[in-house]
């Protein structure tokens, strides 16, 4: 997980752009030049680096019928090597890049990502042998990471597709999803990819919950990620977004800037929500704390330590950024939080109206109660791996799931969130029980 976040730069959820090259040539539907293929696939990549994508992923998606890369001819890994050494020139060195050559062509996205200096590969076919629409594919890890340390490669992150799209998995219907991404870690991948039956279809909510909470690798949703459903899909580590991005949502269809920049806006809203509501809960519970212990004005000081109150709180799991709107080093610059929300002057009061809404996706979360030190209200909520939140050197107990698919609801649970903060002070001692 480290790797990966010190390679994206950020604990929200990615998002990376699929760029699509062009029919390579040798393939039945090239009739395009390899100039012409390079300049569009930059175009791709400048539109995503212009709308802020987190990364960029490039694909040979056009060779179809697919061929296992046993079959693979020079030019293919010739062509992908210079499409990928342009869009490298383009790409800030702060803009993690990725290639993955189809079919299962994971050595040669390995050799194409060393001499571009390109970031990660996709790689298909890492464990468990399934078979494709292009044939049986083995199972590969052992080869791939001797190869990579061969090539002195071991900079290049592989993130492994797990009961890949377009396959039948019956052999290994004995093996759980779960476990199958457990194969993987075990198998020292640098992150797990899930993704639905095809190309634009969506992946299993509830199976990326069960990958998450039994696996401690980055998990991306690769398949069917849409600005409708993006709200489903952020509490993965990343999101790879290809389909959508194109006019009508069609992958062979050429990208579509407004689809980009809603969709980037929707994902942008959907982090300040929860950052504004994290903030919101600390500053409420903090001034309401020094309100209790002052009728004068505001005055931190006086707050003592040793001060317990129960506290009840909606946290949204949403992608929760931990150092967002608090570290002026930041590169987020543009997602910093306004809390201005909050106005200290009229004693703790807040005004609601200007914390953004989701749109047209769902709103989810959990109620959780704890205790903690007055003097810790400021730094309330941390994540941990499995995506509840903890209260810091106390155990949070859950108590109650919100869960609604009407966008209309979201209103109405920021409306009640008020009501939500109850704040109970606890007798000395049962404090010290």
């Amino acid at each position: 997980m480290l790797k990966f976040r010190q390679l994206f730069h950020t604990t929200k959820c990615a998002v990376v752009g699929m760029v699509h090259v062009g029919a390579l040539p040798g393939t039945p539907l090239c009739n395009k030049s390899v100039d012409s293929l390079v300049f569009k696939a930059c175009k791709e990549a400048e539109m995503y680096l212009k709308y802020g994508l987190d990364s960029i992923l490039v694909e040979n998606m056009h060779d179809v019928p697919y061929i296992q890369s046993k079959y693979f001819t020079p030019e293919t890994v010739a062509t992908m090597t210079r499409v990928c050494t342009e869009i490298r020139k383009i790409a800030p060195g702060t803009v993690p890049c990725g290639v993955q050559v189809l079919a299962c062509g994971n050595l040669e996205a390995l050799a194409v990502a060393k001499a571009c200096n390109f970031d990660f590969i996709r790689a298909e076919g890492f464990v468990f042998g399934h078979v494709a629409d292009e044939g049986y594919t083995d199972a590969n890890a052992g080869l791939i990471l001797r190869y990579r340390r061969q090539i002195q490669a071991e900079n290049v992150l592989i993130l492994a597709d797990i009961k890949k799209k377009h396959s039948s998995h019956a052999i290994t219907s004995d093996v759980s999803l779960v476990e199958t991404a457990q194969a993987a870690q075990f198998f020292q991948a640098d992150g797990l990819i899930l993704t639905g039956v095809a190309t634009g279809s969506p992946a299993n909510v509830s199976e990326l919950s069960q990958v998450k909470k039994f696996c401690s690798l980055p998990v991306l949703v690769g398949s069917g990620v849409t600005g409708d459903n993006l709200g489903d899909y952020m509490g993965a580590d990343g999101v790879i977004v290809g389909s959508y991005f194109k006019k009508g949502g069609v992958w062979y269809e050429d990208v579509d800037e407004e689809r980009v920049r809603n969709f980037m806006e929707k994902r942008k809203i959907f982090i300040t929500m929860a950052l504004k509501l994290l903030f919101l809960v600390a500053i409420c519970l903090t001034r309401t704390v020094l309100c209790e212990n002052s009728t004068e004005n505001f005055n931190e000081t006086e707050t003592a330590p040793q001060d317990l109150y129960v506290i009840k709180t909606v946290v949204y799991e949403v992608g929760i950024l931990t150092d967002a709107g608090n570290d002026t080093n930041t590169n987020d610059t543009h997602e910093q939080v306004d809390v201005s929300f909050f106005d200290p002057s009229q004693n703790g009061t807040i005004d609601l109206s200007n914390i953004p809404l989701p749109i047209q996706t769902n709103v989810s979360g959990v109620s959780v109660t704890g205790l903690l030190p007055a003097a810790n209200l400021a730094a309330i909520l941390v994540p941990p791996s499995d995506g509840l939140p903890v209260l810091p050197k106390k155990q949070v107990t859950v108590t109650q799931n919100i869960s609604t698919n009407n966008p209309d609801k979201g209103s109405e649970i920021i409306s009640n969130l008020p009501k939500l903060l109850g704040l109970t002070k606890k007798n000395e001692s049962e404090t010290r029980d």
